[in-house]
């Protein structure tokens, strides 16, 4: 019936197209995201080295009983690296220097400073 056959033939030209206009929006859309992607990674890291910059970093090792400590350093440092052995813990911590005064009174045994604050340029 050539009525019917009209009507697959218009179908399948429109799936077609559907799926043309689908392709041409990604390749359209794709690279511009990878862009935006790539350029929004390079700022964030500007802008964080910008943040931390002359912030002290330290190693500071405590008994993994001592949740109050590791509360502490959690809530007052960003931690870079935690390392859990034989019932201590070992934390590389990033702080700023006007926090280092409270570090050295809680945990003046516990603590080694890695990086003093760096020249801000």
């Amino acid at each position: 019936m050539p009525g019917e056959r009209q009507s697959h033939v218009a179908f399948a030209g429109q799936q077609l197209r559907r799926k043309f206009l689908l392709a041409f929006a990604l390749t359209s859309i794709l690279p511009l995201l990878v862009v935006t992607y790539v350029a929004l990674r390079h700022l964030l890291a500007g802008f964080e080295s910008a943040v931390t910059r002359g912030n002290i970093t330290l190693t500071l090792k405590l008994d993994a009983a001592d949740g109050g400590a590791l509360a502490f350093a959690y809530r007052h440092a960003q931690v870079l690296e935690r390392r859990d052995r034989g019932g201590k813990i070992s934390l590389s911590l990033r702080i700023h220097p006007d926090d280092l005064g409270r570090f050295e009174n809680r945990f003046a045994r516990e603590m080694t400073v890695e990086q003093g604050i760096e020249a801000i340029s």
